[in-house]
């Protein structure tokens, strides 16, 4: 029996993911649950886990290529797999690259492999004019795959919601009180303080999908991770019936799983509002962008101080600047404001233990 590995669904909106790694050869032995796959979306960098034991028989796709949703990448087979031996038309000859004097000359003084280099004159020979284009071609940043699938979701993003962003300040007095007796991130409050206001905004739930509206019936709040310069938006599935302990647990245990690349599909599907944080880099307030399949994401911005009235005695509090960005078509300003007040109003009246 055989069996067809896909490109898996991460996420609702998701049309296509890039192969960052395929960890077995043709003919290879493959465990279940062993790490077979690496795939790369715009959310997340995941490792995926064989579902079934046997031997690898074909591979479809080759690493960083774009896969659509759906489409076959490997197939497994129960069975051990014999394997034809092709002979490739060309033989590698053990041959001194040609190359001209000044080429090896510049070539050794840039530490250049010659064999990396491709010859533009007669028969192939590497010319200096061709080390100095290797050389200004390493100097261009190279893109990645999943800075590539990044810049085509959010110009999608960009393109389909006409987003507005509203600024709101919070108190955090009460906030960094309880983080002074239990070690909380700011993550886990904001998760929180969404997930409760989201019972009463439910709008927030809901996303276009072309001219439809889908609703998603559970609030599950995802936040933006970064790792090694590889951008993870990992779900924390129904926030809103978790105790702010519980949501900083699974917290720290999906950033662990990040980590120790042991995330699962589970961990990054299903988030049906979204925040970032950017306050750990001193970001004061900025304007994030709607992840498709979600019609909002609350940005955090970093703990400052300013003056405010407080019973007509002026007091200099720290405050934190939320961000909040919308799509209209769903959501309008009132509502939306109305929104970030009452998450305004969890996080400065303290109350955690609810």
């Amino acid at each position: 029996m055989k069996h067809t590995i896909n490109m898996p669904r991460i996420d609702p909106a998701m049309e296509k993911g890039i192969i960052g790694k395929i960890f077995k050869k043709e003919g290879e032995k493959v465990k279940k649950d062993e790490l077979l796959l690496q795939i790369i979306t715009e959310k997340v960098v995941f490792d995926y886990h064989s579902p079934y034991e046997g031997y690898v028989s074909k591979i479809f796709r080759r690493e960083g290529e774009e896969v659509m949703v759906g489409e076959p990448i490997i197939e497994l087979s129960e069975e051990p797999v014999t394997l034809e031996i092709k002979q490739t038309q060309e033989i590698q000859k053990s041959e001194e690259v040609i190359a001209t004097p000044a080429a090896k000359r510049l070539a050794r003084e840039y530490g250049i492999d010659l064999k990396n280099v491709k010859g533009s004159g007669p028969g192939g020979r590497i010319t200096q004019e061709d080390i100095l284009k290797y050389i200004e071609e390493r100097k261009k940043p190279s893109i990645t795959p999943i800075m590539k699938i990044v810049a085509e979701r959010v110009t999608k993003s960009h393109l389909e919601i006409p987003p507005v962003t509203i600024n709101m300040n919070v108190e955090v007095s009460n906030l960094l009180k309880y983080r002074e007796k239990e070690k909380i991130s700011f993550d886990a409050f904001f998760i929180y303080a969404c997930a409760k206001a989201l019972k009463q905004f439910n709008l927030f739930l809901c996303y276009m999908k072309g001219e439809d509206v889908v609703v998603n019936n559970e609030i599950n709040v995802s936040f933006a991770f970064d790792y090694e310069n590889d951008l993870y938006l990992l779900v924390i599935k129904n926030a809103d019936k978790k105790s702010l302990k519980e949501i900083e647990e699974e917290h720290s245990k999906l950033i662990e799983k990040v980590k120790k690349k042991s995330l699962t599909l589970e961990d990054v599907q299903g988030g049906s509002f979204a925040i970032t944080n950017l306050g750990v880099y001193s970001v004061r307030d900025f304007t994030p962008i709607v992840f498709p399949g979600n019609s909002a994401i609350l940005g955090i911005g970093s703990v400052h101080y300013e003056i405010i009235n407080k019973n007509g005695k002026f007091e200099i509090v720290p405050v934190i600047t939320l961000s909040l960005t919308f799509d209209h078509r769903i959501i309008n300003g009132a509502y939306a404001a109305k929104f970030l007040q009452t998450i305004k109003e969890i996080i400065e009246e303290g109350k955690f233990e609810t």
